[in-house]
């Protein structure tokens, strides 16, 4: 009887290992994939960043153009109004 009961104890004690152990894994294979999304989330982060500057660099040069075109058409309108005061 004793006999029988150790070896019980003992299977369950091999079991309850064996659980702990797949546990462990578990919570590896968890933590690894914890790290590969905060990995991807702060390449994302950086993407973002990346493409906020690419745009106010954009608006920025958009906004040098149009004064660029600005100051364009005042000069051909000076022209104009020079061109119809010598006739």
């Amino acid at each position: 009887m004793l006999l029988s009961s150790l070896n019980t104890l003992r299977s369950l004690v091999d079991m309850l290992c064996s659980t702990v152990d797949m546990l462990r894994s578990s919570v590896n294979t968890l933590r690894s994939s914890v790290n590969m999304l905060r990995s991807s989330v702060n390449k994302l982060h950086n993407t973002v960043n990346m493409l906020r500057s690419t745009l106010n660099t954009l608006r920025r040069t958009v906004n040098m153009l149009r004064r660029y075109v600005n100051t364009l058409r005042s000069i051909v309108n000076m022209l104009r109004n020079i061109r119809y005061v010598t006739e």
